[in-house]
């Protein structure tokens, strides 16, 4: 997946490259916040626990 990292990070920052609206890299900035990630820099998400499953299938219902 575009702007994943191993070890439950993700950076939705990076999903610019793919000419996504500025709406859509927002909406997937909140659901990762709802998913339990947290911001730590740049657009930068952890989470302690797996989270590759979810956020890809938010990915695919936001069209990124």
């Amino acid at each position: 997946m575009p702007g994943s990292r191993p070890g439950g990070c993700l950076a939705p920052g990076r999903l610019r490259g793919a000419r996504i609206g500025a709406h859509l890299r927002d909406a997937l900035r909140e659901t990762l916040v709802h998913l339990g990630g947290a911001p730590l820099q740049g657009g930068l998400y952890v989470r302690a626990n797996p989270w590759e499953l979810y956020v890809g299938e938010a990915a695919h219902r936001l069209g990124t």
